[in-house]
């Protein structure tokens, strides 16, 4: 019978592989775009990626303490108020993140 380490282990080295294949690709592609003269600006990339990371988790943020409030001060148990207004909130910070990158393309 194979035992919990022994799935553990694979999903460990499953990841891994996942893991360098994807940068491994990146990196293939870069080069691709070097020698075909179309290399982007990875600064502005990169700032893209964190200005998309701190809107999603500052939204997902203010969906725990919508929450916690309503949790709080109804009688809708917590269980059900946290999934809600988290998903809520992450969809409505993607959507955000979204425009925002759309407009500093044009």
């Amino acid at each position: 019978m194979i035992g919990p380490g022994v799935i553990f282990s694979l999903l460990i080295v499953a990841v891994t592989i996942t893991i360098y294949y994807l940068i491994r690709s990146k990196h293939i592609e870069n080069i691709a775009k070097i020698e075909h003269g179309f290399a982007e600006d990875n600064n502005m990339a990169s700032l893209r990626f964190v200005l998309n990371l701190g809107i999603f988790l500052c939204f997902l943020g203010g969906g725990f303490l919508l929450a916690y409030l309503i949790s709080q001060n109804s009688n809708v148990p917590e269980y059900i108020a946290m999934p809600t207004c988290l998903l809520f909130s992450g969809g409505l910070g993607l959507i955000l993140s979204y425009l925002i990158n759309s407009n500093l393309i044009k």
